[in-house]
């Protein structure tokens, strides 16, 4: 029986979720037949790996068709930099294998870690 009061403060946040919900990315799965260029582009943190995959001629404004975030192992979290940067790659390209199987992709990650990798005259078994 009582009326609902509808005030100024309701339509102000009423209008904020609809801001909020045009912000939000859209998803887009990709059209492997399109000639957009295919990007994964990493980045790693010391909790854990990020990962993103879209499509779009550039990287910086692609139209993104999923996400990745996953927390390191304790183990994991040892790890030497350059370990974390590949991790991440590694991490993304298994998340999204069976989407990237018979495509051209690019990846984009904070490469200055993995040249060092380049470099080491001795692997560890986890590195091979």
């Amino acid at each position: 029986g009582q009326s609902f009061q509808w005030h100024p403060i309701h339509d102000r946040c009423f209008q904020m979720i609809k801001d909020i919900c045009c912000m939000t990315p859209i998803l887009k799965p990709i059209d492997p037949s399109s000639p957009d260029l295919i990007w994964v582009i990493c980045d790693v943190s010391v909790f854990g790996v990020g990962a993103m995959y879209g499509h779009g001629k550039e990287w910086q404004n692609c139209c993104l068709a999923g996400f990745l975030l996953k927390k390191f192992l304790d183990a994991q979290r040892n790890y030497c930099t350059f370990e974390h940067e590949t991790i991440t790659i590694l991490e993304g390209l298994l998340k999204w294998e069976d989407k990237m199987i018979g495509q051209r992709f690019h990846v984009v990650t904070d490469h200055k870690a993995l040249e060092f990798f380049q470099m080491q005259r001795h692997l560890s078994a986890r590195q091979t």
